[in-house]
């Protein structure tokens, strides 16, 4: 089955976004683009999530949809040949900028959630961390955070996953950010076929 994603996706609670960039306005203009599969962005900024956990309900196994209600409203603003299907997974960008032998680095990651539950414990142990009220994309100092200080939170993988990037155990290559356009690679050399498997889920 093909079908059309956004997953990097900010709210009106991120810097430099629209100020009616809502679950709403998403599932429209997700339709009139034909996009099936929506990032909600900004899981990790309270008042959004407050948004989400309230215009949102379980579909799938991972994904999420409009409210009834609220869906019959927006679709009265789409023409019937654009209506389908629009489904939301639950998605954050984790800005992380930090000094590294003298230059100034950045590391921008999307970070995906199954269920409301595993957004509630992430956030909590990111308000441990720093402000994530001020941004829809908060900027965290995970880079020099002491893995200790993770094992024990709420989101024990949080702290392995830091972990294995600093040793470098995962393989990431930069990706678009800003202005810049560089090579993008999910798998390290040799596990590319490893991939196939996942490719029933979809």
């Amino acid at each position: 089955m093909k079908f059309i994603t956004d997953l990097h996706v900010h709210s009106k609670y991120s810097r430099v976004t629209a100020k009616n960039l809502d679950l709403e306005n998403l599932y429209i203009a997700g339709q009139l683009k034909g996009i099936t599969v929506l990032g909600t962005g900004d899981v990790t900024h309270p008042a959004w999530f407050s948004e989400i956990k309230e215009k949102l309900v379980p579909a799938e196994a991972g994904l999420f949809k409009l409210r009834e209600e609220i869906a019959r409203v927006c679709n009265s603003f789409i023409s019937e040949k654009c209506q389908g299907t629009i489904r939301f997974v639950l998605v954050s960008e984790i800005s992380s900028i930090y000094k590294k032998n003298g230059k100034t680095r950045k590391n921008h990651n999307l970070v995906f959630f199954p269920e409301i539950e595993s957004v509630e414990k992430f956030n909590k142990t990111l308000d441990n961390i720093g402000n994530i009220k001020s941004d829809g994309r908060p900027i965290l100092g995970l880079h020099d955070l002491p893995i200790k200080s993770l094992d024990h939170g709420e989101v024990p993988l949080l702290g392995e996953a830091i972990k294995r990037v600093r040793h470098k155990d995962i393989h990431v290559f930069p990706g678009y950010d800003g202005a810049i356009w560089k090579n993008s690679s999910v798998y390290s050399p040799g596990k590319r076929e490893n991939a196939q498997a996942q490719m029933s889920r979809f």
